[in-house]
């Protein structure tokens, strides 16, 4: 009936092969969707996000309100950028034994804070008198 030679029956096997692969892949991804759940954009399912603008380098939010320097405990002052536990326990210890700070550039008197960290907090603290 019908004979091929040697790269025909090569051509042959080939193609069965890719007809085959194709019906398993196509199988699979059929059922395999069935099973992915659904995802699809519902409006208002998640809040907005809050007027406060996230610090990029330390991802933590800005505070709302100016933080007094002569009342502030270590936690609040811990909330500004830049400023860790080590140098909010340094800003407290020096404002207790130093007195109050009388203006916001006293605060370059805490090792750990120089300038360019002050320009950074000033429009974040104040100074208010005890």
């Amino acid at each position: 009936m019908f004979s091929f030679n040697r790269n025909e029956q090569i051509a042959l096997m080939l193609l069965a092969g890719a007809l085959l692969i194709g019906g398993v892949v196509s199988l699979v991804s059929r059922y395999a969707a069935d099973r992915t759940p659904d995802f699809e954009v519902r409006k208002g399912a998640v809040a907005p996000p809050s007027e406060s603008v996230p610090d990029t380098a330390r991802n933590m939010p800005t505070p709302t309100a100016l933080i007094d320097l002569n009342r502030a405990l270590e936690k609040d002052l811990q909330r500004l950028p830049r400023i860790g536990p080590k140098t909010a326990r340094r800003i407290v210890e020096y404002r207790n034994q130093h007195g109050p700070f009388r203006r916001v550039e006293d605060l370059t008197a805490v090792q750990g804070i120089g300038p360019k960290t002050l320009e950074r907090l000033r429009p974040l603290i104040t100074v208010t008198s005890p």
